[in-house]
């Protein structure tokens, strides 16, 4: 993130209506994550996202790394892909959450951090945002900044045709139905998101799967979390075996049409793979 640490603004305050660009280096920032106590994590990419809440955020630098690291919570941040942050107030159910934006060279928006009522720390995010303050956007002047970072390459009308009934009929891909009988069966799922801007890992058992506008998404019982998949981008899956830290796990890989690994899903239930594979050839 480019350009010298400023003093901030005691007095900025987030709205609705306009933004906030935090200034100072990118390390300052880091360093003062942590004191946002709990805080829910999202993350994202061209194929959805996935979130959950922790008890804290702390990424650390290494030299001549290029990814900040927390291994606790296991996320890691590009930090040559981070251009600037944001903070501003978001819809969400029923209220407006304050929340963070990080955004990045090749996907804006692609990390946030936002506090949820009653998971996280309240005025947390207002106080960092004070802290390091650089100036005052409206929404529309944020919406043209990212505009002119963002690019989706083309989509040929058969892929795009393809897309379109994916969407429309979320419920009848094999991705669903493997997610409906983890909820049915109580397996947890151990989830990874993958980007040039991020990685991240999430687990849980999946308790409600539904579709909505497009999109599967999946949530745990405790309501702390959440994967969301746009099944127009859901070009093909890959099932496989693999072993980790000494076990046999199988592994769901998920591709779009440009050839992007968005998502990876791996269970240690035994044979998980031979009844995803079933799946598929049912679907």
């Amino acid at each position: 993130m480019k350009g010298e640490f400023l003093p901030g603004d005691a007095n900025a305050v987030l709205t609705k209506e306009s933004a906030v660009r935090l200034g100072g280096c990118y390390r300052d920032i880091l360093e003062a994550l942590p004191d946002l106590g709990s805080v829910y994590i999202q993350a994202r990419n061209s194929g959805g996202g996935l979130g959950k809440t922790v008890s804290k955020f702390c990424p650390a630098t290494l030299e001549d790394e290029d990814f900040a690291i927390d291994p606790d919570t296991g996320i890691a941040v590009s930090l040559s892909e981070w251009i600037g942050i944001h903070g501003g107030i978001l819809p969400f159910e029923s209220e407006r959450i304050p929340a963070l934006d990080f955004e990045f060279a090749c996907f804006t928006s692609g990390l946030s951090l936002l506090e949820i009522p009653g998971l996280c720390d309240e005025g947390a995010i207002q106080d960092l945002a004070c802290r390091f303050f650089d100036s005052e956007i409206t929404s529309e002047e944020l919406i043209e900044w990212r505009d002119t970072i963002e690019g989706q390459p083309d989509i040929c009308p058969c892929c795009q045709k393809a897309s379109e009934i994916r969407a429309e009929n979320v419920e009848s891909h094999p991705l669903y139905e493997i997610c409906r009988q983890a909820s049915l069966s109580g397996f947890e799922l151990r989830f990874r998101i993958q980007a040039p801007h991020i990685d991240m890992v999430s687990a849980f058992a999946p308790s409600k799967v539904h579709a909505s506008n497009g999109f599967l998404v999946i949530l745990p019982q405790t309501g702390d979390a959440a994967w969301h998949v746009d099944m127009r981008m859901v070009h093909s899956l890959r099932i496989s075996t693999i072993r980790m830290d000494g076990e046999k796990l199988g592994q769901l890989e998920i591709f779009d049409m440009f050839g992007n690994r968005n998502f990876q899903v791996t269970c240690d239930v035994p044979d998980i793979d031979a009844a995803w594979e079933s799946i598929c050839r049912r679907g």
